[in-house]
Parts: structure tokens; C-alpha cells; sequence
């Protein structure tokens, strides 16, 4: 067997960032689009979700044990890869997609299947406190020259598209656990005496010969974090910066965004516009994600295109993690990247930590809550977003629904209910979760009762209510609705995506005063408005057309708005909006603006 390198020592990364990312992608330098002859193994390994499910009973006691055993079993595994030069370029929680290029690498690509395998059937069954688990592994491989695409700018995201990383899931998909399974293209590259029988598309792995050549995973790559933290999430940068790295079973809220038509459009039009697609993706999601405190965690191989993994609750905590999940994966769908775009949301508890070896780590999340936010991606058509019930009925931000037959999923015994989710429900406040006991906040909730008080005294104020996520702010606000009695409500609910449109928060309030549904068209829109303004507040009439532009509505200009400078309108228009509110709000009001930090500024100051 032919020996391309000496075997060197490993040195520890001295920056916490360099275990974190790839080799393949620090060598491209200063390249977003680039092609590399080589192999790929795609490593599936069964057992883990049983694992994670089953020591999530024992809370942070059973995190911890699930994570000595990943660590161990991934460290044997990727110890085997390295010693054949193998670098981890996806993992995708309990799945490696290992990448080998340079001389010889089909064979030395395929010795590292081999022997992985053998190391994590040397490992034997995992015992734990509850029960026994056998981790069995399934494989595919194929060789040739594989796309790798760089996008975004903020985040960089590293994709491995193209027909020929479409084989390789392929082969793995075929491949039965412990069986190996290698495409004719790598197979033509190995001895006659490594091939088995055929099966399917390509040929089971045999045997093997030779020993393992010894390459230093570290190729003495920059180690300086400045250079790497593009390539890190930003949440999970502050993690590894921080002191708490202990992993945990935690309640979370995970999207799995496929995007296909990248073979075929690299087919038709080469990588340079696949390049652009991709970028222009990166972009939104992370903007998208940003605005609403979700983290673009991960992104993955898949068959004919690209997958994106996306979780609210972890790293970082947030309040309504469902709700921010469903506004993320319809802006997604919603967006126009001339490619189809299809998502699978749900919600439960989930193993999130670091895992790996000591040179090479990823933070990932794993468990059946994570299995079935993918199945429902499968599911999902190209153009829909689907979401389990779970999720659903979790979210605080109402969303239009069409509910789906109850269907099966592999890995589940009984059927799933998921719906196709739309729109956001424009406007509305978020609905409390009344099912949970109200205990302690009496101060706070004492506050609150004497503004409401005062509004029935004609003494009207404003309170704001500010704290981290999770803490029970719309519990809060929800049990002071139920004491507001005969007190007019009127709840709206401020929207990222709409922090820079003039008026969307205003338009809300405006509409919901002058009775006029948030869903009329402008034509209609404005001839209700004129209609209550000659009712409710005649001398407003001439200022129509300032109104009109405030609530998304269509009316004719007046000369009184002709005549008005440019620098005066925001102010009339403000007075106008004032005239509305006084004339439709005669009782008592409780306004309830919630994720108010999303406000326009235009709406603020009108508001104000």
C-alpha cells in the first residue's frame, strides 16, 4: 500500500474556535466558489436518539453521561478518519460527512469506512443507568470532483452541492446498518479484491488491505479566532468564550429549511450563479434569524440541494421560540430565491452540547424532536412550511393553518399531526398561556393595577414591562387582562420584519379605532376612513389623505394636503392621528403593544 504522508503529532489548537471548523474550507484562502477532487464518506450512525431520549429523564445527571459517551464514541471514529487524512467537513448530530482528497484517496477513504466500523463495533453495546443500546452504522461513499461553495458574509456557510455529493447520500440512503456502501465511480479506483456484491447503484465494501498512512489533522492552520469566527455562529461563539460548556436536555424549537434545484441549476448554468443563489439565501436567513433571536446553527448535505438546520431555545434562550421559528421559516419560504424552498418545524426537548474529539468539535442538538422537525421537511412540498401540532399549539403568535391528514414518519409508531402553516396573523397579541399557575409578581402586578385604576379615573400612563426571555412577561400581562373587566382592549403586536416600514405599528391601532379590518383592501380602506372622519371628526376630513398614508389606505389628495409643505406633514399628521384616537377611544382603553422593541420609529412618535 502506498504511504503519501508521515505519521506527525497532534497539537491542541490553542484558539477554542479552530476545533470547530473544517480544514477544507481554511485551505480555499480568500475562494467562495471552488471544485476538489476527492472522496466522501457519509457516515449514519444509529442508536444516539434512543440514547438521548432515554437519558433525558435524568435531566443535567443524564446530559452529562450522554455526553461522555458521544464524545468517546466520536473520538474513536474521528480518530480512526484522521489517521487517513480524513476531515470532517458536516455533522449533522448523529451523522459525519468526512472528506479525503489527495493521493490515493478513494482507498484510504474506504479503509477509514472500514475501520470505523470495525472501532464502533469493538466498542460494543452502551450500557447505561436505564437500559442497553447497540449504535450500528450504515455508509456511503463516492468519489469525484465535489462543488464547495462559500456564502454569506456575517456568517459563513460552507456547501458541498452538486450531482456528486447528491451520490453520496444516495449511497448512504441505500447502504443497510452495517454495511458500506460505494459508488461505481469509487469503486473503479479500489483493488478488485476490496469489491463485494452490487447493490442498488453501487458495491458493497468487502475488505480492505493496507495500514493507516498517519496525517496530522492540524496542517498547521491558522489558529487566530479573528480568522475563524465567520464560521461560527454567533451564539456559539459566545459559548466557547464563555465558562459554561456542559451540555443539556432543553426545550427547543428546531427548523430544517430544505432548498433544492441546485443540481439542476449547476447543471444549466455552472457555480458561479449557484455561488449567487446561495449567498443571497445566507443573507436573508441570517437576517431573518438575527431579528428574531434564532440561531442559523448549522447547514447539511441533501439530495439535489442544500439544507439549512435553524433552533430558537438553544444556544441562547428565548421567549416563544415556536412563534419565532414559524415568522423565520415563513420569511424563508415567502422570499424569492427562485429556488423551491420547503420547512419542517417542531418543538421538544433536545440534547444540545459540544461533542467530538479534542481537534475537532461541533455544538449540535440531537434527539426524536430533531428527527421529526426533518421528517416534516420531508413532508413538506416545495413552497410549504410544516409544523407539528406540538409547535403549534406552543406558539404564542397565531398563524394561519391548514390542518394536515395524520400521517406516518419513519422512526414513529403512530401517525403525526402537523398542519401547513401561512401568514401571521397580522396584529394580534400574543396569547397567554392561562393553563399556568400566577404565583408571586405582586409588586409588579400592583403596578399594573393602578394604571388601570387610574385609566377608569380618567388619569391615564404608560407602563413598560421589560425582562430576559422566558420570564413571564405575557404571563403577566395576560392576568391583568383578566381583571381589566368592562375597560376596552385592544392588543397589537410589533413585527421585526416591519421595524423599517413606516407606520406598520400605528396602521394597527389606527385601523383597529376606526374600525376598519386589517385585511380590507386600500380602496376600501379609504372610503371607511372618509366615512368615519365625516361621522367622528369632520375637521380632520381635509387631512384624509395623511391618514390614508398612515393605515395603507387609497385616497384622492386634497388641496389642503397640496398646500402643505414636505416638512410639516409628519407633524399634521401626527395631530390628525391624535384627533382619531381621542374621537374613537371615549372609554376607558387598555392598549397593549407587545414586542415593542420592534416599533418603527414613525408609529413611536405617533404613539407617543
Amino acid at each position: 500500500m502506498h504511504r503519501v504522508s508521515a505519521e506527525t503529532e497532534f497539537t491542541r489548537p490553542s484558539s477554542p474556535f479552530a476545533p470547530f471548523v473544517p480544514r477544507v474550507l481554511l485551505r480555499a484562502g480568500d475562494l467562495d466558489t471552488w471544485v476538489t477532487e476527492g472522496t466522501f464518506v457519509f457516515a449514519d450512525i444509529s442508536g444516539f436518539t434512543r440514547l438521548s431520549e432515554q437519558l433525558a429523564e435524568l435531566g443535567k445527571a443524564g446530559a452529562e453521561e450522554l455526553t461522555l459517551i458521544l464524545n468517546a464514541t466520536f473520538d474513536a471514529l474521528l480518530g480512526v478518519a484522521r489517521s487517513e487524512g480524513g476531515d470532517l467537513v458536516k455533522f449533522g448530530g448523529d451523522a459525519l460527512f468526512l472528506f479525503f482528497e489527495g493521493e490515493y484517496h478513494a482507498e484510504r477513504a474506504c479503509r477509514a469506512a472500514y475501520d470505523m466500523r470495525a472501532a464502533l463495533k469493538a466498542r460494543g453495546a452502551v450500557v447505561t443507568g436505564r437500559r442497553r443500546v447497540v449504535l450500528r452504522i450504515s455508509m456511503g461513499v463516492h468519489s469525484g470532483p465535489f462543488l464547495f461553495v462559500l456564502a454569506g458574509s456575517e456568517q459563513r456557510e460552507l456547501f458541498v452541492s452538486g450531482e456528486h455529493a447528491t451520490v453520496v447520500t444516495a449511497m448512504e440512503s441505500t447502504a443497510d446498518a452495517g454495511e458500506i456502501l460505494v459508488s461505481s465511480a469509487t469503486a473503479s479506483l479500489l483493488p478488485v479484491a476490496w469489491r463485494g456484491e452490487p447493490k442498488g447503484a453501487g458495491v458493497l465494501l468487502r475488505r480492505v488491505g493496507g495500514t493507516p498512512i498517519g496525517l496530522d489533522a492540524s496542517d498547521g492552520l491558522a489558529q487566530n479566532d479573528d480568522d475563524l469566527a465567520a464560521f461560527i455562529p454567533r451564539a456559539v461563539q459566545r459559548r466557547l468564550l464563555g465558562d459554561d460548556h456542559g451540555a443539556e436536555h432543553r426545550h427547543v424549537t428546531v427548523g430544517f429549511v430544505h432548498i433544492g434545484g441546485v443540481d439542476d441549476l449547476l447543471r444549466a448554468h455552472g457555480p458561479e450563479l449557484v455561488s449567487d443563489r446561495l449567498n443571497a439565501l445566507v443573507g436573508v436567513a441570517l437576517d431573518v434569524a438575527h431579528r428574531h433571536d434564532v440561531c442559523l446553527l448549522a447547514s447539511d448535505v441533501a439530495g439535489g440541494g442544500v439544507k439549512m438546520i435553524f433552533t430558537a431555545g438553544v444556544p441562547d434562550a428565548v421567549e416563544d421560540g415556536e412563534g419565532r421559528m414559524l415568522a423565520v421559516g415563513r420569511a424563508l419560504i415567502d422570499a424569492d430565491f427562485r429556488l423551491p424552498v420547503r420547512v419542517g418545524v417542531n418543538t421538544g426537548h433536545v440534547f444540545a452540547g459540544e461533542v467530538g474529539a479534542p481537534w475537532r468539535r461541533v455544538y449540535t442538538v440531537m434527539g426524536d424532536a430533531v428527527n421529526l422537525a426533518a421528517r416534516l421537511m420531508a413532508k413538506a412540498a416545495p413552497g410549504e412550511l410544516v409544523a407539528s401540532r406540538t409547535t403549534l399549539v406552543g406558539s404564542a403568535t397565531p398563524f394561519e393553518t391548514i390542518a394536515l391528514e395524520p400521517f406516518l414518519v419513519k422512526g414513529k409508531r403512530h401517525p403525526q399531526f402537523a398542519s401547513s402553516v401561512g401568514g401571521r396573523v397580522e396584529g394580534r397579541g400574543r396569547d397567554g398561556k392561562s393553563d399556568v399557575g400566577f404565583f408571586g409578581r405582586d409588586d409588579e402586578f400592583a403596578v399594573l393595577r393602578s394604571a388601570l385604576s387610574g385609566a377608569l379615573e380618567g388619569s391615564g400612563s404608560c407602563v413598560e414591562v421589560v425582562g430576559e426571555p422566558g420570564i413571564g412577561k405575557s404571563r403577566l400581562v395576560h392576568e391583568i387582562l383578566q381583571t381589566a373587566g368592562e375597560v376596552r382592549v385592544v392588543r397589537v403586536t410589533c413585527d421585526p420584519f416591519a421595524a423599517d416600514q413606516p407606520y406598520f405599528t400605528a396602521r394597527l391601532v389606527l385601523r383597529t379605532a376606526l374600525g376598519i379590518a386589517l385585511g380590507a383592501s386600500g380602496d376600501e380602506a379609504g372610503s371607511l376612513l372618509v366615512a368615519w372622519l365625516e361621522a367622528h371628526a369632520p375637521e380632520s376630513v381635509p387631512f384624509a389623505p395623511l391618514l390614508a398614508a398612515a393605515i395603507d389606505a387609497e385616497v384622492a389628495s386634497t388641496a389642503t394636503v397640496d398646500d402643505l409643505g414636505a416638512e410639516y406633514r409628519a407633524g399634521v399628521l401626527r395631530d390628525s392621528a391624535a384627533a382619531v384616537l381621542h374621537a374613537a377611544y371615549i372609554e376607558p382603553l387598555l392598549l397593549v403593544v407587545e414586542d415593542a422593541m420592534w416599533m418603527d420609529e414613525a408609529s413611536a412618535l405617533l404613539l407617543a
